[in-house]
């Protein structure tokens, strides 16, 4: 998929590529089911992490940290 997409072998890891497929479903606001079927994750609890972390992204009060 990298070599695909223009970037050299070895640019990133399975991990990484799967981890920020589901970063930005959720940023997107994609169904979490939806996302685990392509990224074919089977624990929800994994998932669930990945939307929680979009949505502190997108909360208000996260300003309030510096």
């Amino acid at each position: 998929r990298l070599e695909a997409a223009d970037f050299p072998k070895g640019f990133a890891t399975a991990y990484a590529l799967r981890s920020g497929f589901l970063t930005r479903a959720a940023l997107d606001g994609a169904p979490i089911q939806a996302a685990m079927r392509l990224s074919l994750h089977r624990s929800l609890a994994r998932v669930q992490k990945y939307d929680d972390d979009a949505d502190i992204v997108d909360n208000p009060a996260t300003d309030l940290l510096g």
